[in-house]
């Protein structure tokens, strides 16, 4: 059957979507995928995706048409299985039926809203989508009986994806089309988005409750953030929200930095180098997730190519090593110092060094501090296009220590 981009999409793509999601039996459910996994899922789609080409007013069928075929050429979705439902009335929230609507008769006005953030919609709504937890939309009703949805639409089109037939809309029954203006200022103009502090404190406080009330619907992200927040708290340590008026020993503002460098080096690394950091800099303001970074890539490349059979005496001679040259534990400028340096060799360098990662530059700075420390260990060496780094760093200096 030829394609149709204003069917119902389960018709050009198969009623369980096979051409997107593969065969029903050959997939894995979402929750079974580890962070990274659903990164590199997603990363194979365009962050933004513009409906303009399908006319002034196009319906969210047209809409969800033209997202399931990039989805189906990117095979990023291919294997993966999802929370399908039917329909979401008659669950949790508490509406009228006369608020529902099907969704061939929804709209979208495309010269008031924007596009599809289509990452977002995978990461933040089709992935872990629970029925129960489905908001109105606001719409304009027109005299066709037909509604233009003026917020709400990537949630759209995660229902009509999972499978449902019927939205629960308010708004108000007019033919102007400022109200449609209206509307969608009145959600996305004057409203207060969560800020990634915010949404790191409600996933912490989500998952906290949920065991204490013996649920098993734990979300990984939840899970993720929880053990974050518990790793801080053994070492002293807290998040604040970014902005404010004082940061105080221990604490960090940069949350959405440490739980990408949380799900990249994982649990034990991320555990490690926090409790180094927090030791050698006890009294200063984390403002910076620098240093924290520069210890995490330090510590895999000993993993990876290091001597050390053991964990505990490695991260003991990190620590004494930084604190060789950061005597002053109210300070914790260390990697504002390496970057510095490799910005001064970067000035007079020749070759092509602009791109050289800034964990790799902290991490080298931290093996020339341990070299000075620990001479007598053979410490991997950090190279970038086969130069090492650490030759680089020529201002970044520390005293020379008397060894027995």
């Amino acid at each position: 059957m030829a394609f149709n981009q204003h069917a119902d999409p389960r018709s050009n793509f198969g009623q369980d979507l096979i051409k997107v999601f593969g065969p029903a039996g050959s997939r894995k459910h979402i929750s079974k995928f580890t962070a990274q996994e659903i990164e590199a899922h997603i990363k194979q789609v365009p962050e933004y995706v513009d409906n303009d080409d399908l006319g002034p007013r196009p319906s969210f069928y047209q809409i969800v048409n033209k997202i399931l075929l990039i989805l189906e050429r990117s095979k990023a979705l291919n294997g993966i299985d999802l929370n399908w439902c039917t329909t979401i009335q008659n669950r949790a929230m508490r509406r009228h039926p006369s608020h529902y609507l099907h969704v061939s008769k929804l709209y979208k006005n495309n010269s008031v809203q924007r596009g599809i953030k289509l990452r977002h919609l995978l990461q933040d709504i089709l992935f872990p989508f629970n029925p129960d937890h489905v908001l109105m939309g606001l719409a304009r009703y027109l005299n066709d009986n037909t509604a233009n949805v003026n917020n709400a639409q990537h949630r759209t089109i995660a229902c009509i994806i999972i499978g449902i037939t019927e939205i629960p809309l308010e708004g108000q029954e007019s033919e102007l089309e400022s109200v449609d203006v209206d509307l969608y200022a009145t959600d996305n103009l004057n409203t207060l988005s969560a800020s990634p502090f915010d949404e790191f404190r409600i996933r912490v406080k989500r998952n906290q409750v949920r065991k204490a009330e013996g649920r098993t619907d734990l979300i990984a992200g939840d899970i993720a953030c929880e053990n974050v927040f518990d790793i801080h708290a053994r070492h002293g340590s807290r998040f604040i929200e970014k902005g404010g008026e004082v940061v105080g020993a221990k604490e960090f503002t940069g949350v959405g930095n440490m739980l990408n460098y949380y799900n990249t080096y994982g649990a034990d690394i991320y555990d490690r180098a926090v409790g180094i950091v927090c030791s050698v800099f006890s009294k200063a303001p984390m403002s910076g997730t620098g240093n924290v970074w520069g210890v995490m890539e330090f510590l895999r490349e000993q993993e990876n190519n290091g001597t050390f059979a053991d964990n505990m005496e490695l991260d003991w001679a990190v620590q004494e090593s930084l604190m060789h040259k950061y005597t002053d534990p109210r300070k914790s400028g260390m990697h504002l110092d390496i970057k510095g340096a490799f910005k001064d060799f970067l000035e007079r360098a020749s070759g092509d060094w602009a791109d050289c990662p800034e964990p790799r530059q902290i991490a080298a700075g931290i093996t020339k501090l341990c070299r000075i420390s620990y001479p007598e260990i053979n410490w991997p060496v950090f190279n970038y296009k086969g130069n090492s780094i650490e030759e680089t760093l020529k201002n970044f200096k520390a005293p020379p220590k008397k060894h027995k």
